[in-house]
């Protein structure tokens, strides 16, 4: 690569960023539907299934979504057949594959950036279910490396997780440029291991995710959509 470039690799967060972040709403009412498929009370499945298994399903405790929901029922106190798991898990996976729809301006900007001779990459914190859709979306063929916390065991903003990446994109953390929406202190994480952190906030997408901090404890570099990145590079 050029010698004259400050920065060797761009890096992404998924949801939020290359992809805009899911509404709460919508979210509720997959959680609803699973729910009612399962033949469970709707409060207490979304509570056990979205809120107290969250992080063991995205450190990758479950293989499946499918095992995570059985574990779910097994916990409320239910034995469900297999095809009510089947059926809770197709509109989970369904919903899943409707969010991962890029943002309108993502895949012209990666194309762009690897034109220009940068290697691409993915952190996402993440269930199974991902993984699985992942080679179905635009970006399997032009991000170089992808790391999904279900498979390596680790969460942003944990430094390992971006050391994964780097090591696979034979990069230093001081040659990376990360984008992302702040959720789950990424931004934070990237700057500790030594990457550049980029703040990307959508204008009208402020209130869309209960997670996401506010942009106005952010002082480093902010864009308000994809391709301003590459005003970086």
């Amino acid at each position: 690569m050029s010698t004259d470039k400050k920065y060797s690799a761009v890096n992404f967060d998924l949801f939020g960023t290359l992809v805009s972040t899911f509404s709460s709403i919508a979210h509720d009412f997959v959680l609803a539907k699973m729910a009612k498929a399962l033949g469970v009370q709707d409060d207490a499945f979304a509570k056990l299934f979205d809120y107290d298994m969250r992080y063991d399903r995205e450190v990758g405790k479950y293989s499946t979504i499918e095992e995570n929901i059985m574990r779910a029922c097994n916990l409320l106190g239910i034995n469900p057949k297999p095809l009510d798991i089947d059926k809770a898990a197709k509109f989970r996976y369904e919903f899943m594959e409707r969010s991962l729809i890029p943002r309108k301006d993502a895949v012209q900007t990666i194309n762009q950036i690897k034109t220009k001779g940068y290697v691409t990459g993915l952190i996402s914190d993440c269930s199974p279910e991902v993984p699985i859709l992942w080679p179905k979306t635009p970006f399997a063929n032009i991000i170089d490396v992808s790391v999904f916390s279900c498979e390596v065991g680790i969460k942003k903003p944990d430094q390992r997780i971006y050391q994964i990446l780097c090591e696979k994109l034979e990069v230093e953390p001081n040659e990376c440029l990360y984008i992302g929406d702040g959720d789950s202190s990424e931004l934070e994480g990237a700057l500790e291991v030594g990457m550049e952190p980029v703040l990307l906030r959508v204008i009208g997408e402020e209130d869309q995710d209960r997670d996401r901090p506010l942009a106005g404890t952010w002082n480093g570099k902010r864009i308000t959509a994809i391709s301003d990145v590459l005003q970086y590079v």
